[in-house]
């Protein structure tokens, strides 16, 4: 099935109860409820659809095109595997306590969207080769999970691509996830990251900052723009420090070996408040 070398738990559980069902059309608008599913060749639906407790497994290359005009699309309890997943459109896409696993044979994306809400609770990623979610023009909430490995040298972070939308990440862990920029977040601006950790995540393009977690293009934008996080041999850049006036942008963060880095500050506003360095500070640095 071409799983890799590191198929999971999850799937010797289910195995050999019975070869897995190709997945069809079909099956998708009646809906998964639970079961193991092959996809061998790309599929594409005009409709949302839903999975519960769900064990989907991909042939390497291959993805499933959900484009649909309005809806919601909700995977529950589902495990997936070298998953390659493309949502166009409007409406949502919600996944909780999802285990989403990939030794990626080529680099690719693993959940991307354009126009779609996407919300992401107690899930675990491992998406070795692969950017794990890159959403665009649409609000991005993620809750209580893990990347762990996620990225490839191609895309600009390893774990999540943001565009400039509503954004709440909040409670989450990353853990050596790399990519051009950074290895866990990349933000064209900063705003909507509370209490997560980020650890020895790195960036390959820019060889003096090789350590980026968060890569922000622009600037940072709220006041504050990420707070009591924790960043462990990893660093931040909040890009430019010039928006608005008296606005302090990371709060209440702990930096472990890793730098706070930030561009043009406004006189008035204050790039960091209550944050620890241990091996690390704050640098003006364009990057």
């Amino acid at each position: 099935l071409g799983l890799g070398e590191h198929s999971s738990e999850q799937l010797a559980k289910n195995w050999p109860k019975g070869i897995p069902y190709a997945l069809t059309r079909e099956d998708l608008q009646k809906g998964l409820k639970g079961g193991m599913w092959y996809l061998d060749q790309d599929l594409a639906v005009n409709f949302h659809w839903q999975a519960e407790d769900a064990v989907l497994i991909f042939a390497p290359g291959v993805t499933l095109n959900t484009a649909a005009s309005d809806g919601a699309t909700r995977l529950q309890g589902c495990h997936l595997q070298n998953a390659g997943l493309v949502f166009t459109g409007a409406g949502s896409l919600t996944m909780n306590h999802c285990d989403w696993r990939g030794d990626y044979a080529a680099p690719r994306i693993a959940l991307e969207s354009q126009g779609i809400e996407v919300t992401v609770t107690n899930s675990h990623f491992v998406t070795r080769n692969a950017n794990a979610l890159t959403v665009n023009q649409g609000a991005l909430t993620i809750r209580a999970s893990q990347f762990i490995a996620c990225g490839a040298a191609q895309y600009f972070a390893g774990a999540i691509v943001h565009s400039n939308n509503t954004r709440d990440i909040q409670h989450c862990r990353f853990e050596e996830c790399v990519g051009i920029h950074a290895g866990a977040l990349h933000v064209y601006n900063l705003w909507g990251v509370a209490h997560c950790e980020f650890i020895a995540c790195r960036s390959t393009a820019k060889k003096e900052v090789a350590d980026l977690a968060i890569y922000t293009s622009n600037e940072a934008q709220a006041s504050p723009a990420l707070t009591a996080c924790v960043f462990r041999q990893c660093s931040l850049s909040i890009g430019s420090a010039y928006f608005g006036a008296n606005h302090t942008f990371v709060t209440a963060s702990q930096f472990h070996n890793g730098n706070l880095y930030y561009r043009n500050r406004y006189g008035n506003n204050t790039v960091q408040s209550g944050c620890t360095f241990t091996g690390g500070q704050v640098i003006e640095k364009a990057l």
